[in-house]
C-alpha cells in the first residue's frame, strides 16, 4: 500500500501523500495504519529496496 500511496507524490501530481484527493490514504489513517503526516518527506518511507524511477 505505501507504494501505492506514493504514486501521486513520485509523479509530481501532489506535494504530499495526503494531499491527493482520490487515495484510499486517509481511509488508512484513520484505521491507524498510517500517521496523517506519512510520506511528507523527499523519498517515501518504508519502502525499502524499491527501484524508483
Amino acid at each position: 500500500m505505501s507504494y501505492i500511496h506514493w504514486n501521486p507524490v513520485k509523479h509530481r501530481l501532489v506535494a504530499r501523500v495526503k494531499d491527493y484527493p482520490w487515495s484510499s490514504f486517509q481511509r488508512f489513517v484513520h484505521a491507524g495504519d498510517y500517521d496523517p503526516d506519512w510520506g511528507g518527506e523527499l523519498e517515501c518511507p518504508d519502502v525499502s529496496g524499491a527501484e524508483w524511477e
